[in-house]
């Protein structure tokens, strides 16, 4: 298992995810070694031996926070004691926490009832967990014991892309403007700032590509034309800093594994855990992109796929490394399509306790 690390250059249409960096994988290997290559490569999957898995890309330093029930009454009536206990100075600096766009003001002060609780109800809404939390906490994973942690140390601050709407305008090729009415439409985009560009990791794991030289090849060739939407107008830049081996925590006594993926699980997986879903619609890319199919028929869209998102808790005695499956027949008319949802996965060890 390799580490690779990534610099983000300029803003992105599309968020680092493993299964669009595996399109743009594909399509470089079909354009570099040509279409029987990403054919053998495509039919290893079937074989039950993946050649190639990725993980999604996070903030470097960071695991996605698992997906694990919430507290329970009693277990926040503790968290919301230790939250007043602690100084507004230190939740500062553990927490970095913000209310109404400013810090909460450095007094040796602590926050009463109300300001506790927004606080814990901020904890929350945090989606990554530091690479020293993990370490520490794979042995006896649970949402209470991660707040602790974060209390108790920090929750860290992750450099991000912001989120942001673009608004266009239609250009008549006619005339040269908007035309009477105009035609005005929004883009979601994730911008950064060019003097601080963030750093994202993600996890490779390859038997047919074996050494960190010739996955950062691969990688090159994958991101030299850019990075999903709205590559064609500069958006995308991506580079690949570094590939080096992966120190994974991993626990003594697992009885589940933490998803580092979106996956759809195949029919031997587990079906029992703790997950978050979502619904991906891809979309084909390189030359299928911009042109028709040599059979006419141009739909550039995949069929919706569901799929459980990073972060997802599975149960299992005996962990894989790898959770998961290549989507096949996800297009309407292309039987050859399909789509990268197989997980890596870091065994842990967690309660499964829920009170409903």
């Amino acid at each position: 298992m390799y580490e690779i690390k990534l610099k983000v250059h300029t803003a992105l249409g599309t968020r680092l995810s493993a299964d669009t960096l595996f399109g743009h994988l594909c399509w470089a290997l079909r354009y570099h070694e040509g279409e029987a290559a990403l054919t053998e490569f495509l039919r290893a999957f079937a074989d039950g031996v993946p050649p190639l898995l990725l993980s999604d890309a996070f903030p470097d330093g960071y695991w996605p926070l698992p997906h694990l029930p919430r507290p329970t009454p009693e277990q926040e009536k503790k968290l919301l004691e230790k939250i007043r206990g602690i100084p507004k100075s230190e939740l500062v600096k553990r927490l970095h926490v913000e209310k109404d766009g400013e810090k909460v003001p450095d007094r040796n002060t602590h926050p009463n009832e109300i300001e506790a609780f927004d606080i814990l109800k901020w904890m929350y809404k945090l989606c990554f967990l530091p690479d020293k939390g993990l370490h520490a906490l794979c042995n006896g994973l649970s949402t209470e014991a991660v707040f602790h942690w974060f209390l108790d140390n920090e929750c860290g601050s992750p450099t991000l892309p912001k989120e942001t709407v673009v608004a266009h305008n239609t250009i008549s090729r006619l005339t040269g403007t908007t035309g009477q009415e105009g035609s005005l439409f929004f883009t979601k985009e994730w911008h950064i700032n060019p003097f601080k560009p963030p750093v994202f990791r993600l996890l490779a794991a390859s038997a047919q590509y074996d050494d960190a030289e010739q996955l950062k090849r691969l990688l090159e060739r994958a991101l030299e034309g850019g990075y999903g939407k709205y590559k064609s107008r500069g958006k995308g830049k991506v580079s690949v800093e570094s590939v080096s081996p992966a120190v994974l925590p991993a626990a003594s006594k697992p009885n589940a594994v933490l998803l580092l993926a979106a996956c759809a699980p195949a029919d031997r997986d587990p079906a029992e855990g703790f997950w978050k879903l979502q619904t991906k619609i891809g979309k084909l890319g390189g030359d299928w992109a911009v042109g028709p199919h040599p059979s006419g028929i141009h739909d550039v869209y995949k069929k919706p796929l569901i799929l459980l998102t990073a972060g997802s808790v599975l149960k299992t005695d005996s962990p894989r490394p790898f959770y998961g499956r290549l989507v096949q027949n996800i297009h309407r008319s292309f039987p050859e399509v399909c789509h990268y949802a197989l997980a890596p996965a870091v065994p842990v060890c967690c309660a499964f306790t829920e009170v409903l």
